[in-house]
């Protein structure tokens, strides 16, 4: 990612783990050399990266037709963070240039025909192999299980790279959303982090399959996505609010109207993986809101609210619960103090405090 002090956003998404993702972020330099090398290797996908040591060989089943980026695989963990074998000046051959070709400095693999080639990739003096057993089309269900979510992966891969701007970022969105959209179909939520789906599984033992070559590419991509999504959403601050005794709701006034593009990122760094997103929002619920109340003898207990945002609107609607399970509203008391706190990811946080009449 470009800023390592992001990680704090991504946390947000949630705390359970991954299921079958990688768990890679990506640092957005060209090199490292200046840095303390704690590992380098492939990447073992079922394991957290900061779990060493790495690999220097696997074999990896990939389908005919499905071509990659082979340095996508392969890691380098400093102290700065994590690099592909695609950001840095890895060199790669093919053993088989009939079964499986690969480019000498990009490190893109095409498969030409089934049947096995060594590939190898060379880095800072040291060689790390990859046996490559091409198997045929669909076998490892890239044309049926799999198939919505490495056409969504590879529609937004094509943005690997690409700068994001207010002129493509709901385009860019959109494909994301796709993306997850086609996870959660599958199962896979991913809670740790914003990531792309799982694109590798084991087979058995250091033997993997290549399920989803444009995942690697993707996880640069939501990296980016919330680099931008926190400066975009810092506008998003508390103007007054407007509360009444014995209403279970309040409306908080804004100080800027939320925007369409604002709406598509609240629900990216605030919405449920396991849940379908909107590929239209028009209104998003989050919960990222905490409510203090003080009773008039100054005891505070900590209540549950849920936030919703409409578009082209300068109002919140805020819902009061017991506690943070979001499982019983409770109402508004009069002369009560509270405090909302309102966590949206971004530069500064918001609160306001007020009394109810």
């Amino acid at each position: 990612m470009k800023r390592m002090n992001e990680t704090g956003i991504h946390l947000l998404r949630g705390f359970a783990g991954l299921l079958i993702a990688l768990l890679l972020t990506v640092a957005a330099v060209s090199h490292a050399d200046a840095a303390t090398v704690y590992g380098t290797g492939w990447h073992n996908p079922d394991v957290d990266p900061t779990v060493l040591p790495y690999e220097t060989s696997i074999t990896l089943k990939v389908e005919l037709g499905q071509n990659f980026y082979l340095g996508d695989l392969f890691a380098r963990y400093t102290n700065e963070g994590f690099y592909r074998g695609s950001e840095l000046n890895a060199t790669y051959t093919s053993g088989k240039t009939s079964v499986a070709t690969v480019g000498s400095k990009n490190g893109y693999v095409k498969t030409i025909k089934k049947g096995t080639a060594v590939l190898t990739l060379k880095y800072g003096g040291k060689k790390y192999t990859c046996t490559l057993k091409v198997v045929s089309k669909g076998d490892l269900g890239t044309t049926g299980k799999y198939a919505s979510l490495v056409k969504a992966s590879d529609a937004l891969a094509d943005y690997y790279g690409v700068k994001i701007t207010s002129k493509n970022s709901v385009t860019i969105m959109k494909k994301y959303i796709a993306v997850h959209n086609a996870q959660v179909a599958l199962g896979l939520t991913d809670n740790y982090m914003v990531t792309s789906a799982a694109y590798c599984v084991s087979a058995s033992g250091n033997t993997w399959k290549l399920i989803n070559p444009s995942g690697p590419r993707i996880h640069r991509i939501t990296s980016d996505l919330s680099s931008y999504g926190y400066d975009l959403l810092d506008s998003i601050k508390i103007s007054s609010v407007k509360a009444t005794a014995g209403k279970t709701t309040f409306q908080v006034t804004l100080k800027k109207t939320v925007t369409t593009e604002q709406l598509y990122y609240l629900q990216y760094m605030m919405g449920s993986d396991s849940e379908k997103w909107k590929t239209s929002p028009t209104a998003i619920s989050f919960v990222g809101t905490s409510l203090t109340c003080w009773d008039t003898s100054g005891a505070d207990t900590v209540l549950g609210a849920k936030c919703k945002a409409e578009k082209n609107s300068k109002t919140l609607t805020v819902t009061v619960y017991e506690d943070w399970k979001l499982a019983k509203k409770v109402k508004l008391k009069s002369k009560y103090k509270y405090e909302l706190y309102l966590y949206i990811p971004s530069n500064n946080r918001t609160t306001k405090t007020f009394t109810v009449k």
